[in-house]
């Protein structure tokens, strides 16, 4: 957990039956891929990684509504029990892929954006506002004149 306490994989990210192991190989995975060398990359690294948590999110509670839809029907249609699920959770079901379109395009513009990044040479450090003239360490002795 140490790994996952501040900035982007903080608890928060991590709900309950979420293993934190999971979020943490996502994240060294991406980034052993990407190899961030400047800021502006790592946050494109983090989008990434936290669309495709979602995305792991969001395909296990479409699961889950269609499970809770079908062991929740009274009089379950023997023909069509999947028609009927649907028919009963077809709003949310709707909303979740709205949620998911949504997070897709997070991931496709991080992508784009980090390759882009990438393929810009990495601009040097910034020479330092405080010049500093060196010391000559050894004085140099006085010329004496007869």
């Amino acid at each position: 957990m140490n790994a996952l306490k501040t900035g982007l994989y903080a608890n928060s990210l991590i709900i309950p039956g979420e293993d934190p192991a999971h979020l943490k190989t996502l994240s060294d995975e991406y980034f052993q891929r990407y190899r961030p060398a400047a800021p502006e990359q790592r946050d494109q690294v983090d989008i990434l990684v936290r669309s495709t948590w979602t995305l792991r999110r969001l395909a296990t509670a479409e699961a889950q509504v269609w499970v809770y839809q079908i062991e929740g029907a009274d009089n379950l249609s023997p023909n069509a029990p999947l028609g009927q699920a649907f028919h009963n959770c077809d709003r949310t079901l709707t909303r979740l892929q709205r949620i998911v379109n949504g997070t897709q395009r997070n991931y496709r513009d991080a992508l784009h954006e980090l390759e882009r990044l990438q393929a810009l040479p990495l601009a040097p450090d910034p020479p330092s506002s405080l010049q500093i003239s060196p010391v000559d360490p050894v004085p140099k002795p006085a010329l004496l004149l007869p």
